[in-house]
């Protein structure tokens, strides 16, 4: 059998599979791949000469050369345009930009709001990510920030590139989105906090999905993730001595109507009306 017979039967397979499966199965695929080909990095760097943070090239290279894959590069010639289109890499007009910018300021703040509202009312438990406390300060801030857009690149990639894309034109995008942000929410379920962490993950992932269908790319989401995951683990390892998992508010029990409490529920519902706002200008744009 010649190389072009077996790609065919592949593809037509492949093409035979309800859509849903295809979304899911290539956007968990692209996920897994682009986060976890770091980790590797920054596991041996915890070894191999902690001093210098060489993760960080090494990460950014295997993005670059796995991203161009993804993106319509490379072999087989047969999916180069599906791949391209998967993805949802494509430009944007300087106004796209600025209006996308205001709504990546909005991501932040929702998250910040929900993290310091909802996790005073249930129970989080502590992280299980990597002690990196062999790391000295110039060694685990870039990796933080290289952490940062590792999450950025990949999951932006796999959830609102190749799964929520082909679902949307489908499906449209409130099955796609509601449907793209579950699966990320249960994608989170092996640290010990992705259960507690349901409402603010799936906020999380309905903002960045509707910031993709809104421009047609993933790259403002990619910029609003890697932003709002870089404030989290630097601000968090500064306070707490290179101790990087999130921290939880005081309980309501304990502090009642406080005033971090008001201020964090009315950027809690100031943001929603904004955001929507800002998606409304970017679609009309």
């Amino acid at each position: 059998m010649t190389a072009v017979a077996s790609d065919s039967r592949i593809l037509s397979f492949w093409y035979r599979l309800p859509l849903v499966v295809r979304s899911l199965v290539s956007g968990l695929v692209v996920f897994e791949v682009l986060q976890f080909g770091w980790v590797g990095a920054m596991i041996a760097n915890t070894k191999v000469l902690p001093q210098v943070p060489w993760n960080v090239a090494a990460g950014l290279l295997f993005l670059w050369l796995v991203f161009k894959y993804f993106n319509g590069r490379g072999w087989p010639a047969s999916t180069a345009e599906a791949r391209r289109v998967s993805m949802r890499s494509g430009r944007l007009s300087r106004e796209k930009w600025l209006w996308s910018f205001a709504y990546c300021g909005l991501v932040v703040v929702l998250i910040a709001a929900i993290i310091n509202v909802v996790y005073r009312f249930i129970e989080v438990p502590a992280s299980d990510m990597m002690d990196l406390s062999m790391f000295p300060w110039w060694t685990l801030y870039p990796t933080l920030i290289m952490l940062s857009i590792n999450a950025g690149v990949s999951e932006e990639a796999g959830f609102r590139g190749y799964m929520q894309g082909e679902m949307e034109r489908r499906y449209g995008p409130v099955t796609a989105i509601a449907f793209t942000s579950i699966v990320f929410w249960l994608a989170h379920l092996n640290h010990p906090s992705g259960m507690a962490r349901v409402v603010m993950l799936i906020a999380y992932g309905v903002a960045l999905g509707a910031l993709t269908w809104a421009v047609q790319t993933i790259w403002p989401a990619i910029i609003a993730h890697s932003l709002t995951d870089a404030l989290s683990f630097v601000t968090i390892a500064a306070d707490t001595g290179q101790k990087w998992f999130m921290r939880k508010p005081p309980p309501f029990a304990e502090t009642g109507i406080d005033t971090p409490f008001v201020v964090y529920s009315l950027l809690l519902v100031l943001t929603i009306p904004a955001g929507i706002a800002i998606l409304k200008r970017l679609r009309a744009t």
